[in-house]
Parts: C-alpha cells; structure tokens; sequence
C-alpha cells in the first residue's frame, strides 16, 4: 500500500507547486499513481537521470521527478522556472554552487552542532554559521544583480524569501557576531574560562566553554587555599 504524503509539510520554498491546495492535490495523486506498475520510472530512466542531475539525494531526486502532474498552471510554474535557469547560465552557476555549499555545510557542519565544549567544537560551530553567511551573500548579491531579470513567480519566491531573512536584524547580528568572534579565534587567546557541572557527588558531568581573554590567567592560588580563604583559616 501506498504512502500518502499528501499531508507532509510543505517545504519552506516550494519549486514544485504554485498553491499549497495544488502540492497536496498532486501529492495525494501521486500516492494514487504509486499503487500502479511504476514502470513508467524506468521507461523514462529516472534513476539515471537523476545521477546525472545530483551526487547526493539521488533518491529524493528520483521522488520528485515522478511527481508527474497534468495540471497545467503547475506545469506552467515549473516551466517558467526552467525558462528562469535557462536564460541566464550565470543564474544557475550561481545557484548551483549555493546549493552544494549548503549541501557540504550539512553533512560537514551542521549536524556536529552542538554545545561548544572546546576550541575545535567552537570552530566547526562557527565554521557552519560562517557557510550560511556566505551563502546569504552571495543570494543578495545575485538578486541584485539578476532581480530584474528573474521573470518566474518561482525563482521570485525563493528570492523573496532570502532578502527577508538578509535584512532581517537577527541576520545581521548573527553574521557581526561570526565575525567578532572568528577575529577573537585567529588573534591572541592567552586564557580560556571553563565552566564545569557536578552531580551530588561531585562526579564531573558536563563541561563548556564559557569565554576566552588574550590576557593571561593569573594563579590566585589553589581550590583548597580559595576555600581557606572563604572560611577564614590560615595556613
């Protein structure tokens, strides 16, 4: 029996279908189709086509190329996409090395997030925010560029959506913070604060990195002469 995906959550950016109402439509029919001989996947060499069209993903490519669909405002949105892509090979250069960038920022990056417990743990957190920065870069540099161009309601759509989040002030602070803190990294760090957790018994658990100064720790004593102090003993 067939998946019906016709309620998944539609993607953020969709390239595929102009209307939410349209994708579930043509998803609900494609979960229809599914039950069917699916010859039609190797008449058309899908498989194929997709290793052609892709390194990675080439399953999901393969999905979305059978999303077939004979309506024809859906089929008129992708074409005009296409026609978007097709006119100006810069354009799809561009977008091609956004998405392989993005790509490689997953698998290298992204999913090793986690709490920054060490300088090399912070560098690949901030490598990964670095990425996402250049990549929004260069969608604004390429909008400006080609916005006047850009014909499809597609390609507007996903420009739309980047500019957005490019203006946004949570961007900015995200990309000055980047920077202040890779400038702070490739300077000179002569100490660096580490907050550690306990159980009940003292039994450390958990560690961070809480900051870093380029000047240098000075030893205040040990642990036990700071709890001498705090008691009021003397040695």
């Amino acid at each position: 029996m067939a998946y019906d995906n016709s309620n998944v959550k539609p993607p953020i950016i969709d390239l595929l279908y102009p209307s939410e109402e349209q994708r579930r439509a043509c998803l609900k029919r494609k979960a229809q189709i599914e039950q069917l001989p699916t010859e039609f996947e190797k008449d058309l060499m899908l498989a194929q086509l997709s290793e052609q069209l892709t390194p990675h993903n080439q399953y999901k490519m393969t999905a979305i190329l059978g999303e077939l669909c004979d309506d024809i405002s859906v089929a008129e949105y992708r074409l005009d996409i296409i026609d978007d892509l097709l006119a100006d090979s810069a354009l799809t250069t561009t977008l091609r090395k956004v998405v392989d960038k993005m790509l490689v920022n997953d698998r290298t990056n992204i999913y090793k997030l986690t709490t920054p417990d060490s300088f090399t743990v912070l560098d690949t957190a901030l490598t990964a925010f670095e990425s996402y920065c250049e990549c929004m870069e260069i969608l604004h540099k390429l909008y400006e560029e080609k916005s006047s161009s850009i014909r499809s309601a597609g390609l507007k759509k996903l420009f739309d959506f980047f500019e957005g989040h490019y203006n946004s002030k949570h961007y900015k602070k995200l990309k000055a913070e980047s920077e202040e803190l890779r400038s702070a990294m490739t300077g000179k760090i002569r100490s660096a604060t580490i907050g550690i957790n306990f159980d009940e018994n003292l039994v450390p658990i958990s560690m961070g990195l809480v900051g870093f100064s380029d000047k240098m720790y000075e030893d205040s004593g040990t642990v036990i002469d700071s709890n001498f102090k705090l008691y009021g003993y003397k040695k």
